[in-house]
């Protein structure tokens, strides 16, 4: 998920290497830039004070928007999946949650609304649901359980990566969702991704270990800069990994 903070420049960093992904765009889930772009651990909500003074100088004025965001960003775990976390998802509406498509596509299968769960090697439905705490140091969890998938898009290039996940719980144990934008962001605009990147040896090994500290699977907030923009996408340089 990206939110806007606010606009300015940094100084130019080291570039990573392209990364093909399936088929996919280059530099999705990936570490864009080696130096410059890092990956903040997010702790009871908000997330940690940036090392650099250009981040924070850049960051906390839209803090209280990005702490909002947090709270309505989670990770999907799947009972009697290997590992459990499968991906991140965020509220988009009330009840409603959005994942990627092939996320949805290890526990789900089916496209638009024609849509049923999969079951594990014992015939069981698998069990899915979306965790909104799972932070570095910290016990507690905030877990809702998943309905039903609602859509998974189509998976061809013409379709966005997305699925929608109802979420089975009332109202108030559900995060707000977080507002869609009514405009387009601009080259050089600032953003944040916000998710739970997990080790990726699709990436720089030396620099996965230098940027996450050993750390993953875990709430982070990666603030970057939009680098393009198309007519329905764009493009940024925040540090992602799988799963984020």
């Amino acid at each position: 998920t990206a939110s806007t903070a606010s606009t300015g420049s940094t100084r130019t960093v080291e570039a990573a290497a392209p990364i093909s992904l399936d088929g996919r765009s280059p530099w999705t889930e990936a570490i864009v830039l080696r130096f410059g772009r890092p990956s903040l651990l997010v702790r009871e909500d908000t997330f940690e004070v940036p090392l650099s003074d250009t981040w924070r100088e850049r960051l906390y004025p839209s803090k209280q928007l990005l702490d909002t965001a947090i709270r309505s960003v989670g990770r999907v775990e799947v009972a009697g999946f290997g590992g459990e976390y499968v991906g991140t998802a965020w509220v988009v509406a009330p009840g409603v949650a959005v994942t990627n498509r092939h996320v949805a596509l290890l526990f789900a299968r089916g496209t638009g609304t024609n849509v049923t769960m999969r079951t594990d090697p014992a015939g069981r439905p698998y069990t899915p649901w979306v965790d909104f705490a799972e932070e570095f140091g910290q016990g507690r969890s905030r877990e809702v359980r998943v309905a039903s998938v609602l859509y998974i898009a189509d998976d061809d290039d013409l379709s966005p990566d997305v699925a929608f996940l109802r979420l089975d719980a009332p109202a108030e144990y559900v995060p707000p969702p977080i507002p869609l934008a009514t405009t387009g962001p601009s080259a050089g605009q600032v953003v944040t991704t916000i998710g739970y990147p997990a080790q990726d040896s699709r990436n720089d090994a030396a620099d996965q270990a230098r940027i996450f500290e050993g750390i993953f699977d875990v709430k982070r907030l990666a603030p970057g800069e939009v680098v393009a923009v198309e007519a329905t996408s764009f493009t940024h340089d925040c540090t992602t990994l799988a799963g984020s």
